[in-house]
């Protein structure tokens, strides 16, 4: 007899951000003039499935309206922390390293107050 065991690797619970840090870290990513397009965001947020609550909205309202909804269904900050690392993955950047070092420090900023930050 042959006895298996499957071992589940849970990601650590990210604590919820409070309204205020995650308005802030929307804010970065969805800055009107330096954040992510509205079809990049509209992909990341596909692509974590989570669903896009109101796609007329302006970006920094959308975004952040997605993410606390998410975050209140989980009741954890995963959901911001996947999509920060989503957002955030250097092979976007890859034509723009100044717009990433930008994003990067502005969302270190916020993170440090929250205990995190982005490499």
């Amino acid at each position: 007899m042959t006895l298996s065991i499957d071992l589940v690797v849970q990601m650590p619970v990210i604590p919820e951000f409070s309204r205020t840090e995650l308005e802030s870290i929307c804010n970065v990513l969805a800055d009107t003039r330096s954040g992510l397009t509205g079809s990049e965001m509209t992909t990341i947020l596909a692509r974590l499935d989570i669903p896009d609550p109101m796609p007329t909205m302006t970006k920094r309202h959308r975004l952040f309206e997605a993410l606390i909804k998410r975050q209140a269904q989980t009741r954890s900050g995963n959901v911001v922390g996947a999509l920060i690392q989503e957002a955030m993955n250097p092979v976007r950047y890859t034509d723009n390293h100044m717009l990433f070092d930008s994003r990067r420090d502005a969302l270190n900023t916020i993170l440090a107050f929250c205990g995190y930050s982005l490499g």
